[in-house]
């Protein structure tokens, strides 16, 4: 995890001086909380009613899909920047894709456990050997490598990455189906492509690895040696054994890029009107426990849910937050009556946070409501603000992309994207399973 040792337990959006411990804030803004959220079934997405398939639905789809991966994208660069002069002076403003810098003073990657969870020792290998093959060098004490070093402008994440693995994990499935054994099916068969693409060499161009992953990978090699395996997804008892993997140290893993994988679920209900709240929320909480262990995430996964669902069926975006916004901890009208205020508000000066989900999120709504009319403003105004920006990019590049839909996204940010081209063929495949669902809803 990158960010403070501490919370603030305050509902506000607060300035700090320089974080004095580290060099590296110059702002932080959290809504932090212990709290948790009501997963009642009935009182989730309780307003998302079902809509017949229309080009405009379609577009709003495709556009989550394709905003998710510009927002993470654009924040690459200045990923985990707290120290916003060194960002201005790294790269002025972010206005388009950026390779980040090779070297980067307040990286902690150099800090981080390359055998498991958050700070600690650089001698194990499960960064290097298991998972990031060849790229633990990146990590040794005194490297200051950014955490995406060597990642072209217009490169997704691995969080971001992981995510497209699961929107084509649904594609090749030929969908879910609309029960619990649907659901297992699924998360069986995205486990076995998680390890697949994580154990393989050269799957992806990312350094950097979460300590969720870093978790997982140090179970699975773990458990391998007491059944005698070394790959656990070719065992007998594979999807058994993978679902032992999963864990939480109680500090770095119910964070903000814990919820990704809720954008695809999300996209595949809306389109789903028989499917029971029941059965997805069951269905948000064994995805997002899938690669960690976390009674939090699946919390706010509900909320991220109902939110891209009322803005699919095509609700205004706005008046969508704040019924999410009164339902998350701490929340309620304080929290509305702040994000009412930013309407008013220059661009910029925006609130920073940190990886903790029950900080990122209401400032992701944050962004989400102060820009609601221009997606790439609201996507570079969360870059710019540092912090915590990529998987918080990500989540509000759905929800920009949801609300507005694909054709008014920027177009450059489109084509500019690395892996523009098979996007294209994937969103387009993902849309095809999406589509006989509703057609079997218009009967």
């Amino acid at each position: 995890m990158i960010g403070p040792s501490h919370h603030w337990r305050r509902f506000n959006f607060l300035k700090s001086t320089r974080y004095t411990n580290t060099g590296l804030y110059s702002r932080f803004v959290a809504f932090c909380s212990s709290s948790s959220i009501s997963s009642n079934p009935t009182t989730m997405a309780s307003s998302v009613q079902s809509k017949e398939m229309s080009p405009a639905m379609e577009n709003r789809i495709k556009g989550a899909i394709y905003g998710m991966y510009i927002g993470d994208a654009l924040s690459m660069p200045v990923h985990w920047y707290y120290d916003l002069g060194q960002l201005r002076k790294d790269f002025g403003q972010i206005t388009k894709y950026e390779a980040p810098k090779s070297r980067f003073s307040g990286s902690i990657m150099n800090l981080s456990n390359t055998g498991g969870a958050g700070r600690g020792s650089d001698k194990d290998s499960i960064i290097g050997d298991i998972i990031l093959h060849g790229k633990r060098d990146f990590w040794l004490r005194g490297g200051q490598y950014h955490y995406h070093h060597g990642m072209k402008p217009g490169e997704n994440t691995l969080d971001t990455t992981l995510c497209r693995l699961l929107m084509n994990t649904i594609t090749n499935n030929g969908g879910v189906s609309s029960d619990n054994s649907g659901t297992t099916t699924l998360v069986n068969k995205y486990l076995t492509e998680y390890a697949r693409f994580m154990t393989t060499p050269d799957s992806h161009n990312d350094v950097y690895a979460a300590s969720a992953h870093r978790m997982f990978f140090a179970n699975y090699v773990k458990i391998g040696r007491q059944v005698g395996v070394d790959k656990l997804e070719q065992s007998a008892d594979g999807h058994m054994l993978l679902r032992q993997c999963a864990d939480n140290d109680n500090h770095n893993v119910d964070s903000v890029d814990g919820l990704i994988n809720v954008i695809p679920i999300s996209l595949l209900a809306s389109v789903s009107p028989s499917l029971s709240q029941e059965v997805q929320s069951q269905r948000i909480s064994e995805v997002t426990n899938a690669l960690r262990k976390s009674q939090k995430l699946p919390q706010y996964g509900n909320l991220m849910d109902e939110l891209l669902r009322l803005l699919i069926q095509g609700d205004d975006l706005r008046e969508s937050i704040v019924k999410i916004a009164l339902k998350v901890p701490q929340g309620g009208a304080p929290l509305v009556e702040q994000l009412k205020k930013t309407v008013n508000e220059k661009p910029g000066n925006d609130p920073m946070s940190a990886c903790y989900v029950s900080s990122n999120f209401p400032v992701t709504l944050y962004f989400a409501y102060k820009y609601a009319d221009d997606p790439k403003q609201a996507l570079l105004a969360s870059t710019n603000a540092g912090g915590e920006n990529v998987n918080r990019s990500a989540l509000l590049g759905a929800i920009m992309g949801a609300a507005h839909g694909f054709d008014k996204l920027d177009k450059s940010l489109v084509k500019g994207l690395v892996e523009v081209n098979e996007y294209e063929k994937e969103i387009n495949q993902f849309l095809e399973i999406l589509k006989p669902k509703i057609q079997k809803s218009e009967l």
